[in-house]
This record gives C-alpha cells, structure tokens and sequence, in this order.
C-alpha cells in the first residue's frame, strides 16, 4: 500500500494496543480511495457477526461512501455508528450530521512542494528528504463526541 495507509494501520493498531484493545482484522477493509467501493466496505462490515461501532474512512470521498452505506442500511449517525473522515473539505459542515474529520494542512503542503520543487531545480543532486506536517482533528457531530 501507500507509505502514509500504511502509517495510518500502524497507528490504528498502535491506538488499539494503547487501549487494551486487541486487533480484529476484519474490521480493516479497503474502501478502495472512491465513494462506491467505500460504500461496499461498509456494507460489508455492517453484515459481520458483531459490526463496528466506528467507522474511520480514508479521505472524503470514502467517507461520502461510508455515510451512504450507513443511511442505506438505516444506521443513524452518530447514535448507532460513530464516523470519522480523513481530509477536510468546505461542504462537510452541510452534513447532516456534520461529519467529523482529520484535516491535512493542504495550503502549506502545496507550498512547501512548490519550495522544494525549485529547491531540487536548482540544485538537482541535492538528497532527497521527506516532509511531515501535523494533521488537525475537526470534532462536529458525526463521531458522537461531547
């Protein structure tokens, strides 16, 4: 998978085991990156023996497919199924519930990309390094959070 999914299962599973929780992989499916196959993800943990309680999905669009599965099969959000989004987007306060997500510092990624980019034009030998930014939780309703 992608170097920052694959962070993302470590964490997940880091977060578990912090918590006294054991790792259940079925509950880790691939939503696929789009709405429809996130939208059969969910279908296909809400038909488990035992369903999530939770739902994280990997960037808006799966998270646009996780909420449609979730009002398809008469879940309410946040009252049976807390959901919680990757990646901000304007419309999300539109939601009803307005949806709770992890948004990325996409201004200040795109600039330091432009930087790096004429960093590496002007000196095309130079190594090559990797850039973390801080992401921020945005609570709204969706996750059933006070």
């Amino acid at each position: 998978g992608l170097g920052t999914s694959d962070e993302r299962v470590a964490g997940y599973q880091a977060a578990l085991q912090a918590a006294g929780l054991v790792f259940d992989p079925q509950l880790l499916v691939n939503g696929g990156s789009s709405s429809e196959p996130a939208r059969q993800a969910t279908a296909q943990l809400l038909a488990l023996a035992t369903p999530p309680t939770a739902i994280m999905a990997g960037n808006n669009l799966m998270t646009l497919g996780a909420m449609h599965a979730l009002r398809d099969a008469n879940i309410d959000v946040p009252g049976q199924m807390a959901l919680v989004g990757f990646d901000d987007f304007d419309w999300a306060d539109f939601f009803v519930p307005r949806l709770t997500l992890i948004a990325q510092p996409v201004q200040e990624l795109g600039a330091r990309a432009v930087n790096l980019l004429i960093e590496r034009m002007a000196s095309p030998k130079r190594k090559t390094h990797s850039v973390r930014l801080a992401p921020t939780l945005k609570i709204r309703n969706s996750c059933g959070c006070p």
